[in-house]
């Protein structure tokens, strides 16, 4: 019996380690986010002038690519959210 509640406590602090990596994600997405409106000011900026050479226009072009992947890799970072929310759940199903 002894040996078994000792399982369960290893499994509850998994479950806490599982809990901080994904909070470590949700900042990275808003660190990301945040970069991403950054740019896009700089875009704004850079029409208001009026000045948009073709150079400018090249770089507006690139900055929204890189927008974009940068969705990407936050959409891949929320489905291994998701994942370990439904590995965290089987835990705790197995542990009642």
């Amino acid at each position: 019996m002894m040996y078994h509640d000792d399982d369960d406590d290893n499994e509850g602090t998994t479950t806490k380690k599982q809990q901080q990596q994904q909070q470590e994600q949700q900042q990275q997405q808003q660190q990301q986010q945040q970069q991403q409106q950054q740019q896009q000011q700089q875009q704004q900026q850079q029409q208001q002038r009026g000045t948009t050479t073709k150079k400018q226009q090249q770089q507006q072009q690139q900055q929204q690519q890189q927008q974009q992947q940068q969705q990407q890799q936050q959409q891949q970072q929320q489905q291994q959210q998701q994942q370990q929310q439904q590995q965290q759940q089987q835990r705790i199903r197995g542990q009642q």
